[in-house]
């Protein structure tokens, strides 16, 4: 991955003091000018990609890496989403035995399990709402 990104680096680099290059030779400045901008600029963002690579590399461990699994480590992101089981059961898995069979979910009224309310009863809800509203 570390190499993947220091080519993309370089490449950016590279880019950016041809195009600094080219906006000198553009603009009439002298040949000494243009080069000394375009070295500049890409030993500019060539350095600053590769400090960011480094801290990248400094900051991430190891089992950071896509499909890896640290089980003895718990990072707050798992945590946030859910993933706080220590049984080794996934949330979803976990999610299902703690729903009633009786009550689908995300369901509040239970009267409308069975059949869509009728138009009276759909009045009357906006009726309730309506005057919920401007009270």
């Amino acid at each position: 991955m570390a190499q993947k990104l220091e080519s993309i680096n370089f490449c950016l680099a590279l880019v950016t003091g041809i195009l600094v290059a080219g906006l000198g030779i553009y603009h009439g400045f002298s040949l000494l000018m243009i080069i000394i901008r375009g070295i500049g600029s890409f030993l500019l963002i060539y350095l600053l990609g590769w400090v960011l690579i480094l801290l990248w590399e400094k900051i991430s461990s190891p089992s950071d890496a896509p499909g890896k699994k640290n089980p003895g480590k718990e990072s707050s992101f798992d945590f946030l989403v859910g993933d706080d089981l220590t049984d080794g059961t996934s949330p979803s898995e976990n999610n299902k035995q703690t729903i009633n069979d009786n009550k689908p979910a995300g369901q509040i009224n239970m009267e409308t399990i069975s059949q869509m309310a009728d138009e009276k009863a759909q009045a009357e809800i906006l009726e309730k709402m309506v005057q919920g509203e401007t009270r």
